[in-house]
């Protein structure tokens, strides 16, 4: 696994107790980002910590400075988390340089970054003055690998078949993957393998889909996926009105976030779970303005057959599917 060979290295690291003073989270993976925190949280809570959590935008330089330099009230080392590094102002950036230049060892500094520039100039200033991890979503090619190793911790196995119908059935993100693999967990008898039969049987009774579900689909360009869901939803009566009521309000909130203007997207969009919201930042960059704009015209023709013309419903709801998708 080249892209995750070296992140799991980093992990195994931070479980030994071996933590470095910043850590930089480059990426936009949330299972690999919030696994990563999650772990540096476990090593440090048995020392006892404060933690500070903040967004770069947020920081002037008063505030930087009592948050790198404060003195913890309990004596014990700071866990501070700063998402969004590049949201900084140009003097925050200037101070927050010049603490990495030589930083406290008092403190374990996190710092994110959802969108990988190489050419940014203070990004590549704190990727080398920081312990960088890529947190990127990993190649398709990857997945199979990362779905062994997951079971293995597990201490269970799966067969190699059970593996591509696990990643056809629930896709290819690794909170999703990790999500469906804790749920056969407590499934199976203890130390049973997972077999295409058990993920299937899984799938038929605990996967409950949703128009929300087709939308998401949608938004990570899954054809096979969203066809799927399409037909689920169908077959168990879902009203074909609200899917498209659904799919209406998805695209637009894509095309609210898509415009450079837009400044509180999670209120516009009244998306209030952060990994939700990045879900649909991801999914905004799939799609242009134009592909957009065809996809909301779609489901607005969808909805107006349903009104006026006898017809399949899965038909014209895979039809929709197609022109989103275009």
């Amino acid at each position: 696994m080249r892209v995750l060979s070296e992140y799991f290295k980093k992990l195994e690291q931070v479980g030994t107790g071996n933590l470095q003073p910043v850590y930089f989270l480059y990426g936009s993976d949330f299972y690999l980002k919030t696994t990563f925190i999650q772990e540096i949280k476990n090593v440090m809570v048995k020392q006892g910590i404060d933690r500070q959590y903040v967004t770069a935008k947020e920081l002037r330089v008063s505030d930087l400075q009592q948050l790198l330099y404060g003195i913890s009230l309990l004596q014990s080392r700071n866990f501070i988390l700063i998402e969004e590094i590049k949201q900084m102002i140009p003097t925050v950036r200037k101070a927050f340089l010049k603490y990495l230049e030589n930083p406290l060892e008092t403190n374990i500094l996190i710092l994110t970054a959802s969108v990988i520039e190489k050419r940014h100039e203070f990004l590549s200033k704190v990727s080398q003055s920081a312990t960088t991890i890529y947190v990127n979503p990993p190649p398709d090619n990857e997945i199979p690998q990362w779905v062994e190793r997951y079971v293995k911790k597990m201490k269970r196995h799966i067969e190699q078949d059970a593996i591509y119908t696990l990643i056809q059935m629930t896709g290819n993100d690794l909170n999703d993957l990790s999500n469906e693999l804790e749920k056969l967990d407590l499934m199976l008898p203890e130390e049973d393998p997972i077999t295409t039969e058990s993920i299937m049987k899984s799938a038929g009774y605990q996967r409950t889909w949703t128009p929300e579900d087709l939308a998401e689909s949608l938004g990570e360009k899954k054809r096979e996926k969203a066809v799927t869901i399409a037909k689920n939803l169908i077959n168990h009566g879902v009203s074909e009105a609200f899917i498209n009521i659904t799919l209406f309000h998805y695209l637009w909130n894509l095309r609210i976030i898509r415009d450079p203007r837009v400044e509180k997207g999670q209120q516009l969009t009244r998306t209030w779970r952060r990994d939700k919201y990045e879900k649909l930042l991801k999914a905004s960059k799939q799609y242009s303005n134009a592909d957009l704009a065809r996809g909301i015209e779609a489901v607005l023709h969808a909805d107006e057959d349903l009104k006026t013309t006898r017809g399949d419903s899965l038909t014209r709801l895979l039809l929709t599917v197609d022109k989103i998708l275009g």
